[in-house]
């Protein structure tokens, strides 16, 4: 028990993800039951974000597992990386409009649509977090903080599960 105190939750998650995925490879040999698992999570860590604000690195590690084990082409990581890109953007350009959550968060979202569809996710993740946005201020009357996950997981979701 003692051990378990030790490493950090994230590693812990990302093992059993990890060993899952493995799993799930070797018995079913096909990579859409990952790519189920990976928008699963990314729908739970959404739906934690709208309640606590926060993407919780114990959600978003599996959720990157899982999605790279789908399909560890290069370009499947490229996807990912290229996804972060505008969020992390955001970040560095306007500090406290982004969190660093919700960077992370972009990876396994643009790794599970793909090169090829990643325009169209970066364009629906904007339009879903505007209705967010809009909302937020309906809401409160004044800008409020946004849960960008949410906008984040239901974009590929519909991207890389129904287009």
């Amino acid at each position: 028990m003692n051990l378990l105190r030790r490493f950090p939750t994230t590693v812990l998650t990302s093992g059993a993800a990890l060993a899952v995925s493995g799993g799930v490879l070797a018995i079913s040999g096909g990579s859409e039951v990952l790519r189920v698992t990976a928008i699963a999570i990314m729908l739970i860590a959404a739906a934690e974000d709208l309640r606590t604000r926060r993407l919780r690195n114990a959600f978003v590690a599996p959720a990157l597992v899982f999605a790279l084990t789908a399909d560890p082409a290069l370009s499947t990581v490229a996807a990912g990386a290229i996804c972060v890109a505008p969020f992390l953007a955001m970040a560095f350009w306007k500090p406290g409009s982004m969190g660093m959550g919700d960077v992370k968060f972009a990876a396994p979202a643009g790794m599970l649509v793909g090169l090829q569809l990643l325009g169209t996710l970066l364009v629906v993740i904007a339009l879903l977090g505007g209705v967010l946005a809009l909302v937020a201020y309906l809401r409160h009357g004044r800008p409020a903080t946004l849960a960008y996950g949410p906008a984040i997981a239901v974009a590929a979701l519909y991207v890389g599960f129904v287009l």
